[in-house]
């Protein structure tokens, strides 16, 4: 259940983006961008559907699902990632930005990614891997890092990085941004309304 609301909550809020700027709803004036688990929200979105996206700017983002564990020790939730993934977990493999990155890589669209992370961010290492995994697939894709942990001064830091990557003009085009800086959908299993 969890991950078809999940998409209709991403999809509603791009074509509410989209209708409120009409004039600019083609996929290469459509870009989206997240922080932490949101930058894993952008990540999914622009690599499923490479064809709604021309590109995604994703700050630090929790990207390696299978290392979650590692990284949240006793604040882990699996009540929430059962919610989301399934009783056993058996979704979190195919929703793998890694996985999904190879499928897109067989489309004839693929999304421009950019990706910011702390050095000194406790999922740094996911970041490095998503870096790594990346040069072996056939998908734009741009890493920067720098001193810094899993805070504002760096996501905001990051923020005009992306504009100047894609070429882009920021007052011509949209930006869907998909904010959840805690480790979890709680803010969207509490203020989802279907």
């Amino acid at each position: 259940m969890w991950p078809r609301l999940l998409y209709l909550y991403f999809s509603g809020t791009s074509r509410s983006v989209q209708k409120a700027f009409s004039h600019l709803s083609q996929t290469e004036d459509t870009y989206i961008m997240g922080l932490s688990m949101g930058g894993y929200g952008a990540l999914k979105c622009a690599l499923k559907y490479p064809e709604q996206y021309a590109g995604c700017a994703a700050f630090s983002p929790a990207c390696i699902l299978q290392d979650l564990e590692k990284y949240l020790g006793d604040q882990m939730d699996y009540t929430e990632l059962q919610a989301i993934w399934g009783m056993n977990l058996e979704k979190m493999k195919e929703n793998d930005v890694r996985v999904l990155a190879k499928e897109c890589e067989k489309k004839t669209l693929k999304p421009d990614i950019f990706v910011t992370c702390g050095t000194e961010d406790f999922i740094h290492d996911m970041s490095v891997k998503l870096k790594d995994f990346m040069k072996d697939v056939d998908i734009p894709f741009t890493y920067r890092e720098w001193p810094g942990s899993h805070e504002f001064y760096l996501w905001n830091k990051s923020l005009h990085l992306p504009a100047s990557t894609f070429s882009l003009e920021w007052n011509r085009k949209i930006i869907a941004i998909s904010f959840n800086i805690t480790y979890s959908f709680r803010w969207l299993c509490t203020n989802l309304t279907c």
